[in-house]
Protein backbone atom coordinates (compact mmCIF):
# COMPACT_ATOMS: atom_id res chain seq x y z
CA UNK A 1 0.00 0.00 0.00
CA UNK A 2 1.02 3.68 -0.48
CA UNK A 3 2.28 4.95 2.56
CA UNK A 4 2.94 9.15 2.17
CA UNK A 5 6.73 10.36 3.16
CA UNK A 6 5.33 13.40 4.61
CA UNK A 7 2.69 15.79 4.76
CA UNK A 8 2.43 18.64 2.43
CA UNK A 9 1.97 21.95 2.71
CA UNK A 10 -0.26 22.72 -0.25
CA UNK A 11 -3.78 22.65 0.06
CA UNK A 12 -5.22 20.87 -3.48
CA UNK A 13 -8.56 20.21 -2.40
CA UNK A 14 -10.68 22.19 0.86
CA UNK A 15 -13.07 19.50 1.82
CA UNK A 16 -10.79 16.35 1.86
CA UNK A 17 -6.75 15.91 2.67
CA UNK A 18 -4.38 16.48 5.16
CA UNK A 19 -2.16 19.92 4.84
CA UNK A 20 0.33 21.22 7.09
CA UNK A 21 4.20 22.72 7.38
CA UNK A 22 6.54 23.22 9.94
CA UNK A 23 7.20 26.91 9.61
CA UNK A 24 9.69 27.96 12.19
CA UNK A 25 12.46 25.95 14.25
CA UNK A 26 14.14 28.53 16.18
CA UNK A 27 15.57 29.37 19.94
CA UNK A 28 12.37 29.77 21.07
CA UNK A 29 10.37 26.69 19.83
CA UNK A 30 8.64 24.55 16.87
CA UNK A 31 5.92 26.55 15.04
CA UNK A 32 3.53 25.51 12.22
CA UNK A 33 0.01 24.55 11.28
CA UNK A 34 -1.97 21.72 10.58
CA UNK A 35 -5.14 20.68 8.76
CA UNK A 36 -6.69 17.31 8.41
CA UNK A 37 -10.07 17.63 6.69
CA UNK A 38 -10.60 14.00 6.89
CA UNK A 39 -11.69 13.77 10.20
CA UNK A 40 -14.22 16.35 12.99
CA UNK A 41 -11.29 15.74 15.46
CA UNK A 42 -8.53 17.61 16.67
CA UNK A 43 -5.45 16.59 15.21
CA UNK A 44 -2.97 15.45 17.89
CA UNK A 45 0.76 16.25 17.27
CA UNK A 46 3.68 14.43 17.97
CA UNK A 47 7.20 15.87 18.61
CA UNK A 48 9.69 13.83 18.03
CA UNK A 49 13.82 14.31 18.71
CA UNK A 50 16.67 11.68 17.11
CA UNK A 51 13.42 9.39 17.18
CA UNK A 52 12.17 9.90 20.81
CA UNK A 53 8.60 11.12 21.44
CA UNK A 54 8.99 14.27 23.86
CA UNK A 55 5.65 15.98 23.36
CA UNK A 56 2.49 15.75 21.98
CA UNK A 57 0.22 19.15 21.55
CA UNK A 58 -3.35 20.19 19.63
CA UNK A 59 -3.46 22.97 17.73
CA UNK A 60 -4.29 26.06 19.13
CA UNK A 61 -3.22 29.05 17.51
CA UNK A 62 -5.47 30.57 14.98
CA UNK A 63 -4.09 31.10 11.74
CA UNK A 64 -5.67 33.69 9.31
CA UNK A 65 -3.77 32.62 6.50
CA UNK A 66 -4.93 29.26 6.70
CA UNK A 67 -8.79 30.31 7.55
CA UNK A 68 -8.98 32.10 4.84
CA UNK A 69 -8.17 29.27 2.45
CA UNK A 70 -9.89 26.73 3.92
CA UNK A 71 -13.09 28.91 4.57
CA UNK A 72 -13.37 27.61 7.84
CA UNK A 73 -13.45 28.86 11.64
CA UNK A 74 -10.87 26.03 12.92
CA UNK A 75 -7.73 26.65 15.39
CA UNK A 76 -4.58 25.41 12.99
CA UNK A 77 -1.77 26.80 14.53
CA UNK A 78 0.75 24.74 16.94
CA UNK A 79 3.65 25.41 18.86
CA UNK A 80 6.35 23.85 21.00
CA UNK A 81 7.80 25.92 23.29
CA UNK A 82 11.35 24.37 24.55
CA UNK A 83 10.82 26.07 27.95
CA UNK A 84 7.66 22.82 28.51
CA UNK A 85 9.65 20.05 27.06
CA UNK A 86 11.51 17.41 29.40
CA UNK A 87 14.80 17.10 27.06
CA UNK A 88 16.43 13.92 27.30
CA UNK A 89 19.89 14.75 29.20
CA UNK A 90 21.65 13.19 26.54
CA UNK A 91 20.16 14.97 23.82
CA UNK A 92 20.91 18.28 25.79
CA UNK A 93 23.51 20.91 23.38
CA UNK A 94 23.90 18.50 20.87
CA UNK A 95 22.82 18.82 17.21
CA UNK A 96 19.97 16.83 16.75
CA UNK A 97 17.05 15.59 14.01
CA UNK A 98 13.35 17.28 14.76
CA UNK A 99 10.58 16.05 13.21
CA UNK A 100 6.40 16.63 13.78
CA UNK A 101 4.08 13.95 13.25
CA UNK A 102 0.74 13.65 12.46
CA UNK A 103 -0.43 10.78 15.33
CA UNK A 104 -3.52 9.50 13.12
CA UNK A 105 -1.37 8.71 10.35
CA UNK A 106 1.72 8.38 11.66
CA UNK A 107 3.05 10.75 8.46
CA UNK A 108 5.25 13.57 9.21
CA UNK A 109 5.10 17.23 8.23
CA UNK A 110 6.61 19.01 5.96
CA UNK A 111 9.76 19.41 5.57
CA UNK A 112 9.91 16.35 7.47
CA UNK A 113 12.78 15.79 9.76
CA UNK A 114 14.96 18.94 10.35
CA UNK A 115 18.31 19.26 12.20
CA UNK A 116 18.69 22.07 15.10
CA UNK A 117 21.55 23.08 17.56
CA UNK A 118 19.85 22.31 21.13
CA UNK A 119 23.02 24.36 22.27
CA UNK A 120 21.36 27.30 20.71
CA UNK A 121 18.58 27.59 23.67
CA UNK A 122 18.38 30.86 25.63
CA UNK A 123 20.31 29.96 28.94
CA UNK A 124 18.87 33.56 30.37
CA UNK A 125 18.28 33.18 33.97
CA UNK A 126 15.04 34.66 34.29
CA UNK A 127 14.31 36.70 37.12
CA UNK A 128 10.59 35.67 37.58
CA UNK A 129 9.45 31.96 37.95
CA UNK A 130 6.50 30.33 37.78
CA UNK A 131 3.73 27.70 36.42
CA UNK A 132 0.06 27.78 35.16
CA UNK A 133 -1.13 24.69 36.61
CA UNK A 134 -4.61 24.18 35.97
CA UNK A 135 -8.17 25.64 34.46
CA UNK A 136 -10.65 24.78 36.97
CA UNK A 137 -14.21 26.24 36.81
CA UNK A 138 -13.70 29.69 35.39
CA UNK A 139 -10.39 30.52 36.82
CA UNK A 140 -6.81 30.02 35.91
CA UNK A 141 -4.84 28.70 38.84
CA UNK A 142 -0.67 28.99 39.13
CA UNK A 143 1.86 30.30 40.82
CA UNK A 144 4.21 33.22 40.07
CA UNK A 145 7.95 34.19 42.02
CA UNK A 146 10.36 36.75 41.59
CA UNK A 147 13.63 35.06 42.80
CA UNK A 148 15.68 38.28 43.15
CA UNK A 149 12.81 39.99 45.70
CA UNK A 150 11.01 37.18 47.21
CA UNK A 151 9.05 39.66 49.30
CA UNK A 152 7.10 40.95 46.04
CA UNK A 153 3.79 39.78 45.40
CA UNK A 154 4.03 39.66 41.40
CA UNK A 155 1.28 40.72 38.84
CA UNK A 156 0.37 38.38 36.07
CA UNK A 157 -0.89 38.44 33.14
CA UNK A 158 -2.92 35.69 31.53
CA UNK A 159 -3.12 35.43 27.66
CA UNK A 160 -5.53 33.29 25.46
CA UNK A 161 -4.52 32.40 22.16
CA UNK A 162 -1.97 35.23 22.49
CA UNK A 163 -4.37 37.96 23.34
CA UNK A 164 -4.36 39.55 27.33
CA UNK A 165 -7.46 38.83 28.83
CA UNK A 166 -7.24 39.08 32.93
CA UNK A 167 -4.84 39.87 35.34
CA UNK A 168 -4.18 39.28 39.12
CA UNK A 169 -1.80 39.08 42.07
CA UNK A 170 -0.07 36.43 42.83
CA UNK A 171 -0.56 36.44 46.62
CA UNK A 172 -2.42 33.44 47.61
CA UNK A 173 -0.58 30.91 49.84
CA UNK A 174 -0.01 27.38 49.15
CA UNK A 175 1.57 25.23 51.29
CA UNK A 176 3.57 22.99 48.66
CA UNK A 177 5.13 26.20 47.21
CA UNK A 178 6.31 26.82 50.87
CA UNK A 179 7.34 23.15 51.04
CA UNK A 180 9.26 23.93 47.96
CA UNK A 181 11.13 26.74 49.20
CA UNK A 182 9.44 28.82 47.07
CA UNK A 183 9.44 32.18 49.41
CA UNK A 184 7.08 32.06 52.25
CA UNK A 185 4.59 30.45 50.32
CA UNK A 186 1.90 33.11 49.30
CA UNK A 187 2.62 33.07 45.38
CA UNK A 188 -0.42 31.79 44.16
CA UNK A 189 -2.61 33.15 41.80
CA UNK A 190 -6.34 32.19 41.10
CA UNK A 191 -7.73 34.18 38.30
CA UNK A 192 -11.11 34.60 36.89
CA UNK A 193 -11.15 34.21 32.67
CA UNK A 194 -13.96 36.15 30.87
CA UNK A 195 -16.68 33.83 30.45
CA UNK A 196 -16.68 34.14 26.54
CA UNK A 197 -13.50 31.88 26.54
CA UNK A 198 -15.59 29.20 27.37
CA UNK A 199 -16.81 27.94 23.82
CA UNK A 200 -16.02 24.45 23.75
CA UNK A 201 -12.82 24.63 22.04
CA UNK A 202 -9.21 24.26 22.37
CA UNK A 203 -7.13 27.37 23.66
CA UNK A 204 -3.71 28.18 24.23
CA UNK A 205 -3.19 29.96 27.85
CA UNK A 206 -0.19 31.80 28.52
CA UNK A 207 0.96 33.40 31.96
CA UNK A 208 3.44 36.62 31.84
CA UNK A 209 4.95 39.02 34.10
CA UNK A 210 6.30 42.20 33.24
CA UNK A 211 5.55 40.71 29.59
CA UNK A 212 8.18 37.90 29.64
CA UNK A 213 6.08 34.70 28.85
CA UNK A 214 6.47 32.31 32.48
CA UNK A 215 4.60 29.34 31.66
CA UNK A 216 1.69 28.10 29.11
CA UNK A 217 -0.52 25.07 28.25
CA UNK A 218 -3.06 24.30 25.88
CA UNK A 219 -6.54 23.91 27.50
CA UNK A 220 -9.91 22.79 26.25
CA UNK A 221 -11.97 25.53 27.42
CA UNK A 222 -15.82 23.75 28.16
CA UNK A 223 -18.61 25.55 27.87
CA UNK A 224 -20.42 25.96 30.79
CA UNK A 225 -23.07 23.65 31.37
CA UNK A 226 -25.51 26.05 32.29
CA UNK A 227 -26.13 29.30 30.76
CA UNK A 228 -24.10 31.96 31.48
CA UNK A 229 -23.88 35.49 30.15
CA UNK A 230 -20.75 37.96 29.32
CA UNK A 231 -21.57 41.41 30.10
CA UNK A 232 -19.76 44.59 29.86
CA UNK A 233 -20.49 48.46 30.34
CA UNK A 234 -20.39 50.95 27.41
CA UNK A 235 -19.25 53.32 29.86
CA UNK A 236 -17.18 51.94 32.14
CA UNK A 237 -15.61 54.91 33.61
CA UNK A 238 -18.20 56.86 34.42
CA UNK A 239 -20.02 56.94 37.83
CA UNK A 240 -22.40 54.65 39.62
CA UNK A 241 -25.48 56.82 39.06
CA UNK A 242 -24.48 57.23 35.00
CA UNK A 243 -22.99 53.88 34.93
CA UNK A 244 -26.58 52.32 36.03
CA UNK A 245 -28.22 54.26 32.99
CA UNK A 246 -25.79 53.21 30.40
CA UNK A 247 -27.01 49.95 28.21
CA UNK A 248 -25.14 46.57 28.91
CA UNK A 249 -24.44 44.33 25.95
CA UNK A 250 -25.00 40.80 27.03
CA UNK A 251 -23.79 38.06 25.23
CA UNK A 252 -25.84 34.37 25.77
CA UNK A 253 -23.28 31.67 25.43
CA UNK A 254 -25.70 29.03 24.56
CA UNK A 255 -27.54 30.70 21.57
CA UNK A 256 -25.08 33.39 20.62
CA UNK A 257 -28.09 35.91 20.60
CA UNK A 258 -27.42 39.24 22.24
CA UNK A 259 -29.56 41.61 24.96
CA UNK A 260 -29.29 44.70 25.78
CA UNK A 261 -30.21 45.55 29.21
CA UNK A 262 -29.26 47.91 31.96
CA UNK A 263 -25.99 47.92 33.42
CA UNK A 264 -27.14 47.57 37.04
CA UNK A 265 -30.06 44.57 36.05
CA UNK A 266 -27.44 41.90 36.01
CA UNK A 267 -28.07 39.55 38.95
CA UNK A 268 -25.15 36.86 40.13
CA UNK A 269 -27.21 33.90 41.50
CA UNK A 270 -26.26 30.84 43.36
CA UNK A 271 -25.52 28.81 39.99
CA UNK A 272 -26.44 30.97 37.55
CA UNK A 273 -27.41 34.92 36.18
CA UNK A 274 -30.79 36.12 35.90
CA UNK A 275 -31.09 38.90 33.55
CA UNK A 276 -33.94 41.56 35.58
CA UNK A 277 -35.02 44.31 32.72
CA UNK A 278 -36.07 47.08 34.41
CA UNK A 279 -36.54 50.84 32.85
CA UNK A 280 -35.63 52.86 36.07
CA UNK A 281 -32.17 53.17 37.19
CA UNK A 282 -33.20 51.81 40.63
CA UNK A 283 -30.66 49.85 42.71
CA UNK A 284 -30.50 46.14 42.69
CA UNK A 285 -32.42 45.47 46.59
CA UNK A 286 -35.51 47.25 45.18
CA UNK A 287 -36.20 44.76 42.40
CA UNK A 288 -37.52 42.15 44.25
CA UNK A 289 -40.66 43.95 46.01
CA UNK A 290 -42.59 44.86 43.27
CA UNK A 291 -41.88 41.33 41.83
CA UNK A 292 -40.27 42.67 38.16
CA UNK A 293 -40.51 40.68 35.16
CA UNK A 294 -37.10 38.41 35.31
CA UNK A 295 -35.98 37.09 32.05
CA UNK A 296 -33.97 33.89 32.46
CA UNK A 297 -32.10 31.63 29.84
CA UNK A 298 -32.17 28.23 30.42
CA UNK A 299 -29.56 25.96 29.72
CA UNK A 300 -29.58 24.62 26.41
CA UNK A 301 -32.10 26.46 25.57
CA UNK A 302 -32.55 29.05 22.45
CA UNK A 303 -35.45 31.23 23.36
CA UNK A 304 -35.79 33.38 26.09
CA UNK A 305 -38.47 32.48 29.32
CA UNK A 306 -40.21 34.78 30.65
CA UNK A 307 -42.09 34.67 34.28
CA UNK A 308 -43.02 36.26 37.40
CA UNK A 309 -40.76 35.25 40.48
CA UNK A 310 -42.75 35.84 43.03
CA UNK A 311 -41.69 36.88 46.87
CA UNK A 312 -42.25 33.31 47.88
CA UNK A 313 -40.23 31.49 45.07
CA UNK A 314 -37.08 34.13 46.22
CA UNK A 315 -37.26 33.22 49.85
CA UNK A 316 -37.17 29.32 48.78
CA UNK A 317 -34.35 29.50 46.45
CA UNK A 318 -32.36 31.80 49.49
CA UNK A 319 -33.02 29.01 51.92
CA UNK A 320 -32.44 25.87 50.32
CA UNK A 321 -28.66 27.88 49.56
CA UNK A 322 -28.66 28.98 52.96
CA UNK A 323 -29.06 24.90 53.87
CA UNK A 324 -27.14 23.58 51.42
CA UNK A 325 -23.82 26.31 52.31
CA UNK A 326 -24.18 25.73 55.84
CA UNK A 327 -22.97 22.13 55.83
CA UNK A 328 -19.99 22.92 53.55
CA UNK A 329 -16.46 24.24 54.38
CA UNK A 330 -15.66 27.61 53.22
CA UNK A 331 -12.22 27.22 52.12
CA UNK A 332 -12.51 27.00 48.60
CA UNK A 333 -12.06 30.18 46.81
CA UNK A 334 -14.59 29.04 44.20
CA UNK A 335 -17.71 28.42 47.17
CA UNK A 336 -16.53 31.71 48.89
CA UNK A 337 -16.74 33.46 45.82
CA UNK A 338 -20.98 32.24 45.39
CA UNK A 339 -21.43 32.40 48.67
CA UNK A 340 -20.11 36.06 48.96
CA UNK A 341 -22.75 37.27 45.98
CA UNK A 342 -25.45 35.33 46.92
CA UNK A 343 -25.32 36.79 50.53
CA UNK A 344 -24.79 40.20 48.96
CA UNK A 345 -28.19 40.03 46.86
CA UNK A 346 -29.88 38.71 49.98
CA UNK A 347 -29.08 41.62 51.73
CA UNK A 348 -30.07 43.66 48.98
CA UNK A 349 -33.59 41.95 48.93
CA UNK A 350 -35.53 43.21 52.04
CA UNK A 351 -36.32 39.52 52.00
CA UNK A 352 -33.89 38.90 55.39
CA UNK A 353 -36.26 39.16 58.18
CA UNK A 354 -39.00 36.95 56.46
CA UNK A 355 -36.30 33.90 56.34
CA UNK A 356 -37.81 30.90 58.22
CA UNK A 357 -35.86 30.79 61.76
CA UNK A 358 -33.20 27.55 60.95
CA UNK A 359 -32.41 29.98 57.47
CA UNK A 360 -31.75 33.08 59.52
CA UNK A 361 -29.60 30.49 62.21
CA UNK A 362 -27.73 29.33 58.98
CA UNK A 363 -27.02 32.67 58.12
CA UNK A 364 -25.91 33.73 61.24
CA UNK A 365 -23.40 30.95 60.92
CA UNK A 366 -22.81 32.29 57.21
CA UNK A 367 -21.88 35.38 58.02
CA UNK A 368 -20.29 35.13 61.64
CA UNK A 369 -17.87 32.87 59.12
CA UNK A 370 -16.59 35.03 56.59
CA UNK A 371 -17.10 38.29 58.82
CA UNK A 372 -19.49 39.97 56.72
CA UNK A 373 -21.86 41.76 58.89
CA UNK A 374 -21.22 44.70 57.31
CA UNK A 375 -23.61 43.45 54.72
CA UNK A 376 -26.74 43.02 57.05
CA UNK A 377 -26.02 45.56 59.57
CA UNK A 378 -28.57 47.93 58.35
CA UNK A 379 -31.05 45.18 56.53
CA UNK A 380 -31.72 42.82 59.86
CA UNK A 381 -34.00 43.24 63.15
CA UNK A 382 -31.52 43.26 66.04
CA UNK A 383 -33.68 41.78 68.48
CA UNK A 384 -34.59 38.66 66.57
CA UNK A 385 -31.22 38.45 64.77
CA UNK A 386 -28.82 38.76 68.48
CA UNK A 387 -31.27 35.68 70.02
CA UNK A 388 -30.70 33.58 66.49
CA UNK A 389 -26.74 34.78 66.91
CA UNK A 390 -26.84 33.23 70.72
CA UNK A 391 -28.49 30.20 69.41
CA UNK A 392 -26.76 29.62 66.20
CA UNK A 393 -23.52 29.53 68.43
CA UNK A 394 -25.05 27.24 71.19
CA UNK A 395 -23.40 29.12 73.19
CA UNK A 396 -24.53 30.60 77.11
CA UNK A 397 -22.95 33.96 77.87
CA UNK A 398 -25.71 35.53 75.72
CA UNK A 399 -24.08 39.03 77.63
CA UNK A 400 -21.10 38.82 75.57
CA UNK A 401 -21.93 37.64 72.41
CA UNK A 402 -24.84 40.15 72.16
CA UNK A 403 -22.35 42.77 72.77
CA UNK A 404 -19.55 40.89 70.27
CA UNK A 405 -22.45 41.08 67.65
CA UNK A 406 -23.67 44.87 68.40
CA UNK A 407 -20.10 45.59 67.94
CA UNK A 408 -20.17 43.90 64.72
CA UNK A 409 -22.71 46.41 64.42
CA UNK A 410 -20.96 49.30 65.45
CA UNK A 411 -23.49 50.09 67.63
CA UNK A 412 -23.15 49.68 71.75
CA UNK A 413 -25.18 48.61 74.39
CA UNK A 414 -26.77 51.03 76.23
Amino acid sequence: MFRRKRIRPVIADINKGIYGNVDVINSTGIFGWIVDLDSPELPVLELYINDQKVSETLPSVRREDIVKIINREILVGFEFHWTNLQIPEELKNKKVKVKVIHQRTGVPIAPGEMEFDLSLLEKEEHEYIGSLDAVKGFYVYGWAYNKENPEERVEVVVLVDGKPVAEGIADVFRQDLLDAGIGDGKHGFVIELPLICFDDMVHHITISVKNKKISSQTFFLNRPPFTMFYFYLDNSNSNTSERSLSKTKIIIQNSSQQQEVYANSVLRSYDFIEVIEVEVPSLIWNFFEDEELIIRVVANEKEFKTFKLKREEILEKFEKFLAEIDALPLDDFEIQYKVLHTLEHLSCSNLVNELSEQAKISLCRLIERLNLWYLFKDKIDLTTFSQLFVKSFKLDNKFLLLNKLLKQLNLELV
